[in-house]
């Protein structure tokens, strides 16, 4: 993922929680923990969290929910 999408990712997450601000660390903050991660998962995982939390979700949070989307528990 690029920092411009990384970008894209926060300035969603500002929209849906009015109370999270985006600076340029936060922007660089998070390309160097999520860059690894493919734009179009990490943007599911976003709006997974915002479906289902009421406060933003931490980088933790997005990296978890993408890597649950990745590796989906199979149910025998």
């Amino acid at each position: 993922m690029t920092k411009g999408e990384v970008a894209k990712l926060l300035a969603v997450l500002a929209a849906a929680y009015p109370k999270f601000e985006v600076d340029d660390v936060k922007v660089q903050v998070w390309y160097e923990m999520l860059g690894d991660l493919d734009y179009a998962v990490a943007n599911m995982a976003v709006k997974k969290l915002i479906l289902e939390n009421t406060f933003a979700p931490s980088i933790a949070e997005v990296r978890k929910a993408a890597m649950e989307i990745l590796n989906p528990d199979v149910m025998t």
